[in-house]
């Protein structure tokens, strides 16, 4: 029978606002979470319930903190799920939530470190690797709703890919900027050893072109790149605005909505310069 539950969570109830935390999350990043709370009814039988779950589930996490190592119910847990580990093939993960010793059989396992508040996401990130199999490109964003969300089969919430292709962008932008500089200042350097050549041969009274051949050189250099740089400038804008734009959304646990639009315009406008670069080549 397949599994109905991706993940069994086992802690202890001083842990609790945490785990309610840590399930949320959980769940938004579309995997199936087992809490005793949430599936235990009145009236039944709690260890077997609990076995029940453990069984059912593709992976047993446990929230390892110095309240739950002190459990004795706990201590039940890990024993029943060294069981299953040995007969039935589950994956047995700690969750590191403070500074707590690890149980022996958990010791030489790779556990989830959740101790740093601030590397939450990424620990889901690595949760969800553990129990899936699936390792998600970035650290996940709380909003999994949006089916558009998912890319084959990575769970990819925060804009990762598009920062990376625009910092690439900016970079070829910017290389850009500084070779029409160079060749601007070439040619510039080219009218004044121009100049400086006539006036040497003809001399100052009758080498009025040699003093004018910089001015020109420069205005020439100017007027051949007037237009590819101003055109330049305008995608270097283009590609920072949507940088800083996107990195905002990539930052924020709760990004804005308008964060989705922002990234359907910048995948439109790479569809469009990938569609007139194909012309051109075909072309």
């Amino acid at each position: 029978m397949p599994d109905q539950f991706d993940v069994f969570l086992s802690y202890n109830h001083a842990d609790e606002a945490w785990v309610v935390r840590l399930k949320r999350a959980l769940e938004r990043a579309g995997l199936r979470v087992w809490r005793d709370k949430d599936a235990i009814r009145p009236g039944d039988v709690f260890p077997k319930e609990i076995a029940k779950a453990q069984r059912s589930s593709a992976c047993i996490c446990f929230v390892i903190s110095r309240r739950s190592v002190e459990s004795k119910w706990v201590d039940e847990e890990y024993n029943r799920s060294l069981v299953l580990a040995v007969e039935a093939g589950k994956r047995l993960i700690g969750l590191r939530l403070d500074e707590a010793d690890l149980p022996d059989f958990l010791s030489f396992r790779h556990t989830v470190d959740f101790r740093d508040p601030k590397q939450f996401d990424e620990g889901i990130r690595q949760l969800r690797w553990g129990a899936t199999g699936v390792l998600p490109l970035s650290a996940l964003a709380t909003d999994m709703s949006r089916p558009e969300a998912v890319l084959a089969d990575t769970c990819v919430t925060k804009p990762v890919a598009e920062i990376t292709w625009l910092r690439s962008a900016i970079q070829r932008a910017e290389k850009t900027e500084r070779q029409f500089q160079l060749v601007r200042l070439s040619v510039l350097a080219l009218g004044v050893l121009c100049g400086a050549g006539w006036l040497l041969a003809v001399g100052l009274q009758t080498g009025l072109p040699g003093i004018g051949a910089p001015l020109v050189a420069g205005l020439a250099g100017w007027g051949l790149t007037w237009q590819r740089v101003r055109v330049n400038a305008a995608e270097l804008r283009r590609w920072s605005f949507y940088k800083e734009a996107l990195e905002g959304c990539a930052v924020d646990e709760h990004p804005h909505p308008a964060c989705q639009e922002i990234r359907d315009k910048f995948w439109a406008e790479v569809v469009r310069l990938t569609s007139q670069a194909s012309e051109a080549v075909a072309a």
